[in-house]
């Protein structure tokens, strides 16, 4: 036995020490995706368990011999996967910084706009310098798998050891992503980082991408033939009007004072909280950044029957319903508009085919401003163009659609005393950048204040609705404890705040209140007493029982109590009913009738 042994070590030496450096460079790039993907602290590196360390060791071994079958040579194919893992996470770790989400295969549309809005960031190369070196490390192997590798085998071999390698992956990967089990469970987990740091990184990109292909997720409740039947309470008759419509989302726009007990030396949000003839309240945004939350507001669909995509990556929205096409019908004309590259989530793309009548980015603003050293165009400036809009219009109604970006993190351009709001808490390492953003949450609530100043000399009834698109990553590096599950909703509650020129009532009773932001569009119209369609009608009755539907595990009641989407409670018929409607609203056997407007 022991000489057996001892001559098999002798006969497959090579083999075993090539194939001892191939599992290395895979673990080293299982750590690198790991590394990358470290949102609060590396103490996160601890959560994953060694079976799923395995889970993605083998997943990577999967990708490394799809290459290997292509290049025929270890060394090659490592040198590649490993320049390719260092480049992924690499970037990874950037859009993280940048979104406050990872990079995921369906939205490599997000590359484009990390490079679009990176230069706003002080980038400091140093933080990925255990990337670089979990690459060199990876070179200093393949050196070793190169020196051990002999080519000399006949194409039988080579095409038997293809087509086993071949057979091996697909199965892997067929039975690890493709087929329903419970390895990886898919309700786990607040936010995307619980799950990355449960998962891996490069397991949870997979099943991400496997989920995307089957978008919408269709509820267990739906019947096609019972959505007609849905019975819906048409709110009591209002004389109907048609007021241009202003839908401002702010970026990172968000009250710091949710998640601590901050004390500043300039109050940076006494403008709105002292305004007259207006409702405000906070709107719980879907999570996983800007694109998200656009599309929720847009469309009041809930991202829970998209999660892990970003939508105007993936969705076609030629043809879908939105607020846009709803005004159209209407008689509204509509215009978009964001100051920043169309290229960014295909926003260019997507506000097309959604129909804006007018279309606004970059280079269509005019007289830009900037907040000291930062890179990004001051809500101010991008006000003005509205006003310069409206006083162009036409009688016809208008909707205006404003995506701000002043607020775009990071949050480190200025020098101190640039900064016209300090924090008096200590915040240690973050004491500069928590002043810089109150600088800007103040510049966004003055900006608003005179901008409403400027409606008010309109001569044609005019309603604003203003509503943060997130909240900042900064506030989960000062908040107290940002993984359970109250600070997560209150990372997730962005302030909106709706004003009109004319005198307007809390009809929808949501004054100081917090709704979910799929909600927020069909408030409005009530508001304005815009006329409304059978969904939004639904939608307002169940905001009255179920003002938030998170994209998580849970739903709230007016109350305040939380329920579990898979627990039946007395209002389970209610919220499966509006999902089985956006479903249909989503799906290709939709029924057009429900989404239109009353007649």
């Amino acid at each position: 036995g022991k000489k057996m042994i001892i001559d098999f070590l002798k006969r497959y030496k090579d083999t075993l020490i090539r194939g001892l450096m191939i599992l290395i460079v895979l673990i080293l790039s299982w750590f690198q995706f790991q590394i990358s993907s470290v949102y609060h602290s590396y103490a996160e590196l601890s959560e994953i368990d060694i079976k799923y360390i395995l889970f993605n060791v083998v997943t990577n071994y999967v990708l490394l011999s799809v290459i290997y079958i292509i290049i025929n040579y270890w060394w090659i194919s490592c040198i590649v996967y490993s320049v390719l893992s260092f480049l992924i996470s690499t970037v990874n770790y950037f859009v993280i910084q940048l979104h406050d989400s990872p990079l995921t295969i369906a939205e490599l549309g997000n590359l484009r706009t990390a490079m679009n809005v990176i230069g706003g960031y002080q980038i400091n190369l140093s933080k990925i310098t255990g990337l670089l070196v979990i690459f060199i490390l990876q070179l200093v192997l393949i050196f070793f798998i190169k020196k051990e590798e002999k080519q000399k085998r006949s194409m039988k071999v080579i095409f038997i050891r293809d087509v086993c390698l071949a057979i091996s992956s697909f199965l892997i990967f067929f039975f690890s992503y493709m087929t329903p089990n419970k390895f990886m469970s898919e309700s786990l987990g607040w936010r995307w980082v619980i799950t990355y740091q449960k998962y891996g990184y490069m397991a949870c990109t997979i099943k991400a991408a496997c989920l995307s292909n089957n978008y919408p997720i269709k509820p267990d409740s739906y019947d096609e033939n019972y959505i007609s039947n849905i019975e819906i309470e048409k709110s009591s008759s209002f004389v109907e009007r048609t007021p241009d419509i202003i839908l401002v989302l702010n970026e990172s726009f968000y009250d710091l004072s949710l998640i601590t007990e901050i004390e500043v030396d300039v109050p940076y949000l006494e403008n709105i909280m002292s305004m007259e003839n207006a409702i405000k309240g906070y709107a719980v945004i879907p999570g996983g950044g800007t694109n998200p939350s656009e599309y929720e507001l847009l469309t009041s669909n809930s991202m829970k029957l998209l999660k892990d995509i970003t939508p105007f990556n993936v969705i076609d929205m030629e043809g879908e319903n939105s607020i846009v096409s709803y005004l159209k019908k209407i008689g509204y004309n509509t215009t978009g508009a964001h100051c920043a590259s169309p290229a960014n989530y295909n926003r260019g793309r997507a506000y097309r085919d959604m129909g804006f009548d007018k279309i606004c980015f970059d280079t269509e603003f005019e007289n830009k401003k900037y907040f000291e050293n930062r890179a990004y165009a001051t809500d101010e400036s991008l006000y003005e163009n509205v006003l310069s809009w409206l006083k162009e219009s036409d009688e016809v109604p208008q909707f205006i659609y404003l995506l701000t970006i002043q607020n775009h993190g990071g949050w480190d351009s200025n020098e101190e005393e640039m900064n016209i709001v300090h924090a008096l808490n200590d915040y240690a390492e973050y004491d500069k950048q928590v002043d810089e953003y109150l600088s800007c949450i103040r510049l966004s609530d003055q900006a608003f204040k005179d901008f409403t100043d400027s409606l008010q000399s309109f001569d044609r009834d005019i309603i604003v609705c203003m509503v943060g698109d997130h909240g900042p990553d900064l506030a989960a590096k000062i908040m107290d404890d940002p993984n359970s599950a109250q600070s997560y909703i209150l990372r997730t509650c962005v302030p909106f705040v709706i004003w009109a020129n004319y005198d307007i009532q809390d009809s929808a009773k949501i004054n100081g209140k917090a709704i979910s932001l799929n909600y927020l569009v069909p408030t409005i119209l009530k508001i304005a007493k815009v006329r409304l369609s059978p969904y939004y009608e639904y939608m307002l009755n169940l905001m009255d029982q179920v003002p938030v539907t998170t994209t998580a595990a849970l739903y709230y009641d007016k109350e305040g109590n939380s329920y579990m989407y898979e627990n039946k409670s007395k209002y389970t018929e209610m919220v499966n009913n509006y999902f089985n409607l956006e479903y249909n609203n989503l799906s290709d056997g939709r029924i057009q009738r429900l989404f239109e407007p009353y007649d």
